[in-house]
């Protein structure tokens, strides 16, 4: 087994055990377009699989595989390796991302490693470090 800690606004709130590092986001709700929140103050550590667009406001240290859109707003923070259908960045990735379609980076977005995309769009003021691989 192992251990899956999620917190909350600095306090350890509830640990998870797990029979894989893995944890599985695949909602259904109203509006498709919503899909899994990741609220501002929550930490997530492991592996976040979904089938749904995605959004992280909080923080991610691991791995992100979305089969939809992935949008990580201004204070969002993945650290690890990220793959997505599309993605819309205004927060910061330390790690590697991939998208099978259209990267989009915010004007206050951060990103510390390799850039692998169908196409780019870079809005002023967007900072990357890296490797960037378009097309």
């Amino acid at each position: 087994m192992i251990a899956t800690a999620i917190e909350t606004s600095k306090q350890l709130t509830k640990t998870v055990s797990l029979s894989q590092s893995l944890v599985t986001a695949n909602t259904t709700t109203i509006s498709s377009a919503i899909g899994c929140v990741i609220a501002d103050g929550t930490r997530i550590e492991g592996i976040l699989k979904t089938k749904e667009n995605i959004r992280l406001d909080g923080e991610i240290t691991g791995s992100i595989a979305c089969e939809q859109r992935l949008v990580i707003g201004m204070y969002g923070r993945a650290n690890g390796t990220v793959w997505a259908k599309e993605a819309d960045i205004s927060g910061t990735i330390d790690g590697d991302i991939e998208v099978t379609q259209l990267l989009v980076l915010r004007r206050n977005c951060v990103i510390k490693g390799t850039i692998k995309a169908k196409a780019i769009q870079v809005e002023e003021g967007a900072i990357y470090e890296g490797k960037c691989l378009i097309g």
